[in-house]
Parts: structure tokens; C-alpha cells; sequence
């Protein structure tokens, strides 16, 4: 159980810039939030446009049901429409090479115009509608958002900030603010 001493103690108002900010929950919602997903759903959505098959396999090329075995040993691989009536694993003229979780997770934020920057951190792939910087204090944060008038809220997560260029008060103040992150809304 946390101590109330380790709680980050986080203002009312922030004013930087002349931007005024109130904290709105504990993390940033909007309707259009991307999930974070693991590197098999990745995989799949990425192939939902130009491919015919998709796995996911070990680096050696043999084949991995269900994601079993060392995530850093693991690509997608993907093939295309060619094959049509051949064995989906079987390389073709049409397959492409394996991407790691990392390159799979970039791909997938790449095909979508409203992400902007993407992370793959604790084994899952997490997309951001606008941009997240790391090492950041709660002020400097702040100051991110009141330079960009694109953003309407921040995130601040134990010095991670993500920037928010959408982002809906109701859904946000249904989680509180937690020991070490706040959502910030521009006034």
C-alpha cells in the first residue's frame, strides 16, 4: 500500500505562457484513444491491407503458435495475395520479410494519420495521438502543451508527458488523479 508521502503532489493550476491548466483526472480519454495491443493483434492489423496470410514466427523462420517464446526472437511475416491456394507459411514470390515488434508497431501507427508517435514498451505496442516526450517535469510539460496549439490537454505520467490534441474531460475525470499522474487540461 502507498504512503501518502509518496504521492506526487499536483497543483490546481499551472499557468505557463499564458495558458492556464487544470488537472481533469488521472489520465488523458478521448473517444478516438488508441488500445495498446500486443504484438500478435499488431501483426494482424497491419495485415488487414495488402496481405493474404500473416504469422507470427521465430527469427529462424520456424513457426510460433500463439506468440510462444522470446519476444526479442520473434517477426511478423506477411503474405501476400499470390499465394492464393498454396500453404499461407510457404515463402513465395509475394512474401515479405519478418518485422520485429518494434518495426511492427511503427507500421501500424504509420497507417493511421491521427498517431503520431508510438512506443513499444512492457511487451505492448502504445500509439499516441500527438506527441510524448520522456525526463520531463510537470512544468516543463505544461510548457510543451502552451507552444503547441494543436494541444488541448497533457498527460504527465512520473516525467512522461504526452501532449494531447484530443481529449474529452468527461472521459478523463472517471479515473482520478494517481499518485504519480494527472491530466491537465488548457483553459
Amino acid at each position: 500500500m502507498e504512503e501518502e508521502s509518496e504521492r506526487y503532489e499536483f497543483p490546481a493550476v499551472i499557468s505557463k505562457k499564458g495558458a492556464t491548466f487544470t488537472p481533469q483526472g488521472g489520465r488523458c480519454r478521448s473517444d478516438n484513444d488508441f488500445n495498446d495491443i500486443d504484438f500478435d493483434d499488431a501483426c494482424g492489423l497491419i495485415c488487414q491491407e495488402g496481405c493474404g496470410d500473416w504469422a507470427v514466427e521465430m527469427q529462424d523462420g520456424s513457426f510460433n503458435m500463439n506468440g510462444v517464446g522470446p519476444l526479442e526472437k520473434m517477426v511478423c511475416k506477411r503474405f501476400g495475395d499470390a499465394f492464393e491456394g498454396k500453404n499461407a507459411f510457404e515463402p513465395t514470390s509475394s512474401y515479405l520479410p519478418g518485422i520485429t515488434a518494434k518495426e511492427t508497431c511503427k507500421e501500424l501507427c504509420d497507417m493511421d494519420d491521427s498517431c503520431k508517435y508510438f512506443a513499444w514498451e512492457d511487451e505492448v505496442c502504445k500509439r499516441f495521438p500527438l506527441r510524448r516526450y520522456t525526463r520531463k517535469s510537470l512544468e516543463s510539460c505544461a510548457g510543451l502543451c502552451a507552444r503547441d496549439e494543436s494541444c488541448v490537454a497533457f498527460q504527465w505520467d512520473n516525467k512522461e508527458c504526452q501532449l494531447r490534441a484530443e481529449a474529452s474531460p468527461d472521459l478523463s475525470t472517471r479515473e482520478g488523479t494517481g499518485a504519480f499522474n494527472a491530466c491537465y487540461f488548457k483553459g
